[in-house]
């Protein structure tokens, strides 16, 4: 059969502007919140920061609300929060950002926080004092001045007295006029006034070497306790003698071997994490706080006592948890299982369905997270690698280690779920002396067959390359035998009659594979295989880590090097000239609009349908969870594109809907319109598929048609930039009302 992909040269085809050019949709992100790193109390709320994003929380009504970077937080894998007094909570997150709350405003104000040579800082520690924020980073203890400037890093101290130069920071504490410094390599402290805290001498370092009774330099937590300093290491807990300027044992009667992450204290009791839990101690001795009951947690991140004399306890990756009546009341905010997300799929109601790796396999139904519990579903257990969803809605997960599962039917508790490894189907173990079952994808084609890449490190003459369940339940098994060489596959893609197949690691059968199976699979007689790289095709690279077809019948190529589109015609490839820097394509999903989305390991591009492309789109410059997007999908009812990253779930509104619309939804975005270089555009939003967009002047003056596009570069029909003012955009849609809306537009060169 001959294929029949399109083609056009992507010189004149394809060309890009920045990611803040234009507003692309509305941002919205669902995290984990349950790994906490730190308290601040404020304005009546507790304030959490965790690995998911800042989360408020009101110990009152116990309702929470998530805040990342789609709602102005700097980053969302937060090590520290703090309030300084004045009105505003401050977050440290670990890609350089300290970002200012204000609580009267719900404003958000971000301050990059960079190292000399121009790495992000990461900020493990903030301790507000006054109008500054001393900040402990992963090279140091930074100076930062709250009010200068709106806000500015003074100075960071990367050498603490004897302590090596860049040595972490981990903790902060005021003691009397000094400032305090917890490291890996012991403490340091210097009079927080020094004219000249740059000076290595102006700080007293406090080590084991030194002969100063710290027997355990190895610090991880600082506190102020009714006026002595207390230091809390590997082993146990330090006080600082100030007469003699030595440290001794804190209470060892109580505990001597326990890593004391954190201290918090109320009145005359101090709370530490000691060897068989949370623990308050006093002068009468030690009460264990039943710290079973948080889950089993022995290690806490975080412990604050706020103004209500109320105990809050952190966890990693279990929530945090209130102290109260003699029990612990445990909080975890609603969300996906973890943060990892390597696929996802929407199915026919909407829900998405996720494969999270050593999270597990998840559904979220757009207002609730469900967890498919191997305790309640053993048949589902593993690393969940990859999902995709039948005609009769059934999902099919694969999983890197432990086979395959399908979830029946279309309700949840599902009906029942199933399980496919080596003991009931053809799927065969990596190697005999590797018990791992790998499969790395399932696809279901438009004949309801499902497919599935089986791994074998080599793929030897007995080994399936590629597991096939048809819709009867019987298995076809396609092998060396077949043509295949490899089974290191990442990534299929059906179309019709084909299944294209993506490898990769380098080899004979390196790059992509069009496997034409004529749409019989257990009938072999017309099957054939066809390999394409990149000597004898042009491939970008031979490491291809996703695949699709367009509805142009193009099929585009994300490998380890870029993108590649195939023109069929010649069977060559042609790269595809994406906005630098240019990562590893990981997903490409079209719309129906035919527009395609890029994700790469470090953000998001989106090419038109006309060939313009943007981006890339990151934490930084847009709503983007994480930079890092492992799969996407499209949901053509709501014209949501879900964003899979290893640092949450992203859902991008963009309004380019599967079906007709009216067009009286249609809305100009950004509006005004600024110009300020001439690279920017103007989105409408919710276009109808088959709409015309024209623009006038008020006085009625027809300045631009645009056809097939969503957007509007601020140009006349000549090619010229228009002059500032109001403009009147009509939207036609044939056999409908006509719809008109205002713009305004303000050129700015």
């Amino acid at each position: 059969m001959r294929k029949t992909f399109g083609f056009s040269f992507l010189v004149t085809f394809l060309t890009y502007s920045t990611a803040s050019a234009f507003v692309i949709g509305e941002w919205k992100n669902y995290t984990n919140t349950n790994d906490v790193r730190g308290f601040a109390y404020s304005g009546g709320y507790l304030w959490v920061a965790t690995t998911g994003g800042l989360v408020r929380f009101d110990p009152v009504t116990e309702s929470r609300r998530v805040y990342t970077n789609a709602e102005g937080l700097g980053g969302n894998f937060l090590l520290s929060v703090a309030a300084d007094g004045l009105g505003n909570v401050w977050a440290g997150a670990d890609n350089g950002t300290l970002t200012k709350f204000e609580l009267s405003s719900s404003r958000f104000t971000v301050y990059p926080m960079m190292a000399p040579d121009g790495r992000a800082l990461k900020l493990v520690a903030i301790l507000p004092d006054s109008d500054r924020l001393w900040i402990g980073t992963d090279i140091g203890v930074a100076l930062f001045l709250i009010e200068k400037n709106g806000g500015e890093m003074k100075e960071i101290y990367r050498r603490l007295g004897t302590i090596n130069i860049e040595t972490p920071v981990r903790a902060l504490a005021l003691f009397r006029d000094s400032i305090w410094a917890a490291t890996p390599q012991g403490v340091a402290g210097s009079f927080k006034d020094h004219p000249n805290l740059l000076d290595p001498s102006a700080w007293r370092s406090f080590r084991r070497s030194t002969n100063v009774g710290l027997n355990h330099e190895d610090s991880y937590s600082l506190l102020n306790f009714q006026d002595t300093l207390l230091v809390g290491t590997v082993r146990g807990i330090y006080a600082f003698v100030s007469d003699s300027s030595r440290f001794r044992r804190f209470r060892p009667e109580v505990d001597s071997v326990s890593l004391i992450t954190s201290m918090t204290s109320m009145a005359d009791s101090l709370y530490a994490p000691l060897q068989f839990g949370l623990t308050k101690i006093t002068l009468a001795g030690a009460i264990l706080l039943g710290s079973d009951t948080v889950e089993g947690s022995r290690v806490f991140p975080a412990l604050l006592v706020t103004s209500q004399n109320q105990l809050f306890a952190g966890t990693e990756g279990k929530g945090f948890a209130r102290w109260r009546s003699g029990f612990w009341s445990i909080y975890q905010p609603a969300g996906p299982p973890g943060n990892y997300f390597d696929d996802l799929a929407v199915d026919a109601e909407g829900n998405i369905w996720c494969a999270n790796d050593r999270y597990g396999a998840s559904m979220f139904d757009g207002l609730n997270w469900t967890l498919l519990d191997p305790a309640a579903f053993p048949q589902i257990t593993g690393q969940a690698w990859a999902i995709d969803i039948d005609q009769a809605d059934n999902k099919w997960y694969s999983f890197w280690g432990a086979g395959a599962s399908a979830v029946w039917g279309s309700n949840f508790p599902p009906d029942s779920v199933s399980r496919y490894d080596s003991t009931n189907s053809p799927f065969r173990r990596i190697t005999s002396s590797d018990p791992s079952l790998i499969v790395t994808d399932a696809a279901v084609d438009d004949y309801g067959n499902v497919w599935f890449p089986n791994v074998h490190l080599p793929l030897g003459p007995a080994d399936p390359a590629l597991v096939v369940r048809q819709p009867n339940g019987s298995f076809v098994v396609f092998d060396q035998s077949d043509g295949f060489v490899s089974s290191d596959i990442v990534a299929l893609y059906p179309f019709e009659n084909h299944i294209w197949i993506a490898f990769k690691t380098a080899g004979t059968a390196a790059g992509v594979a069009d496997f034409e199976f004529g749409g019989t699979v257990a009938d072999k007689s017309d099957d054939r295989l066809s390999y394409y790289n990149e000597t004898d095709n042009f491939l970008l690279s031979n490491r291809v880590t996703a695949i699709a077809v367009d509805r142009d019948s193009v099929l585009w190529a994300g490998t380890g090097l870029g993108l590649s589109r195939f023109n069929a015609d010649f069977s060559i490839f042609e790269t595809v000239p994406l906005p630098p820097p240019v990562g590893q394509v990981n997903s490409i999903v079209v719309d129906p609009r035919n527009n395609k989305w890029v994700g790469m390991t470090n953000g998001l591009v989106l090419i038109t349908h006309q060939g313009e492309i943007f981006g890339p789109f990151t934490p930084e410059n847009s709503g983007l969870v994480a930079p890092l997007i492992n799969d996407m999908d499209f949901d053509p009812k709501t014209g949501y594109l879900w964003i899979g990253t290893t640092g949450g779930l992203s859902r991008l509104s963009t309004q380019v809907l599967g079906e007709t619309v009216p067009p009286s939804g249609v809305e100009a975005l950004p509006n005004p319109f600024i110009l300020k270089t001439g690279g920017e555009r103007v989105y409408f939003r919710r276009l109808p598929l088959d709409a015309q967009v024209r623009i006038y002047t008020t006085a009625g003056e027809e300045v631009r048609r645009l056809e097939e596009t969503d957007f509007w570069d601020g140009k006349n029909a000549q090619g010229k930039y228009v002059a500032s003012g109001v403009y009147l955009f009509l939207v036609h849609v044939p056999g409908q009302e006509s719809f008109t809306g205002k713009l305004a537009l303000i050129k700015q060169f």
